[in-house]
């Protein structure tokens, strides 16, 4: 990291400084540059490129619709020590075309733009005789959003696709969602109750809703079966709701059903055969696959439902403890009313 301050006093003033700032994928021997903007030089500190060079940058800002390279100053052997300008197929750069070249002595060349997003330069020298180089500045240019570039320019996705930020491809809106406009910048979601089963659609009017005993999150693409002990009464449902206690569903249910005689379920459970105990003083308890289910105080003609033997005190005048009757093999109340 470098940090570069300027302060200046009150009184005078002056032509100031031009700076170049370089990584070490700038300097020769070069390499990849992903930077937007930058320079690329062959000159060492000593203000000379050296003997037997052999140099190479690949200019590849990511989802760039061209690349263009100004040069800034040039200096090299006349036919002896060689600069070539690029452009590339792809960001590897094995397959290129000229865009200037070869390039040698004192004449400022003029600039180059790749309208493949990628540029390569390179440079050789012999083994004699040093010059001050080169000095090129880079810069790129990129689509919008909902475009790709191709060819140095940029084109606008279809319906039914979208391109985000340096995007280099067009991508299909998975089923459950849709593109309406062209160079659209993401895909909009069915809605919740609604189900789009095939990809890259172009309307809303490709989202179907789901039928009863069915629902579906926002961007579904299909609708999902409600379970047993749930259901959903309505079309276009976006989630299954649970049965009450004392009522049951099977799955890809409309309605819940009441249990039948001798019978009783905890919400969204089956119905299952309960036992009725007595438990002093004067209180009255039903359980159900060992849930304390319900009781009843006859004295305060109180009665509340109960959850589960993991909640043992219920609310208000009635106190429930769970035991486990190793006898019986099923789970017995305590129960007291205050």
């Amino acid at each position: 990291v470098m940090k570069v301050t300027f302060t200046s006093d009150q009184t005078s003033s002056e032509d100031g400084f031009l700076a170049i700032f370089t990584s070490s994928s700038m300097l020769c021997p070069g390499g990849s540059v992903t930077s937007e903007t930058g320079f690329i030089f062959n000159a060492d500190d000593s203000g000379l490129y050296a003997n037997n060079m052999d140099c190479y940058w690949i200019i590849r800002p990511p989802g760039a619709a061209t690349v263009t390279l100004q040069f800034i100053s040039f200096s090299t052997q006349l036919d002896v020590d060689i600069v070539n300008v690029y452009a590339c197929s792809s960001s590897a750069c094995s397959n290129r075309a000229v865009l200037l070249g070869p390039l040698s002595g004192p004449t400022l060349p003029s600039s180059a733009t790749s309208t493949t997003g990628v540029i390569m330069v390179t440079f050789r020298s012999d083994s004699s005789v040093q010059y001050t180089g080169f000095v090129a500045e880079f810069s790129a240019t990129f689509c919008s959003k909902g475009s790709i570039p191709r060819d140095g320019s940029c084109i606008e996705c279809t319906e039914g696709s979208f391109a985000s930020s340096l995007a280099t491809v067009c991508i299909t809106c998975a089923a459950g969602r849709f593109a309406s406009l062209r160079g659209s910048s993401f895909c909009q979601n069915c809605l919740a109750g609604y189900y789009g089963s095939s990809a890259g659609a172009v309307s809303s009017g490709s989202c179907q809703m789901c039928h009863q005993g069915y629902s579906s999150p926002a961007a579904s693409s299909t609708c999902n079966q409600c379970s047993s002990g749930t259901f959903s009464s309505a079309n276009g449902s976006a989630q299954c709701t649970t049965c009450n206690w004392g009522t049951y569903s099977d799955a890809g249910a409309s309605m819940c059903k009441a249990c039948s005689a001798g019978t009783v379920s905890l919400a969204g459970q089956p119905c299952l055969s309960f036992a009725v105990y007595l438990a002093p003083p004067a209180a009255l308890v039903v359980l159900i696959a060992g849930y304390c289910l319900w009781c009843y105080c006859r004295r305060k003609r109180e009665h509340q439902p109960k959850s589960s033997v993991q909640d043992p005190t219920s609310p208000g005048d009635v106190q429930i403890a769970c035991t486990r009757d190793p006898r019986k093999g099923a789970q017995i109340l305590q129960l007291r009313c205050n």
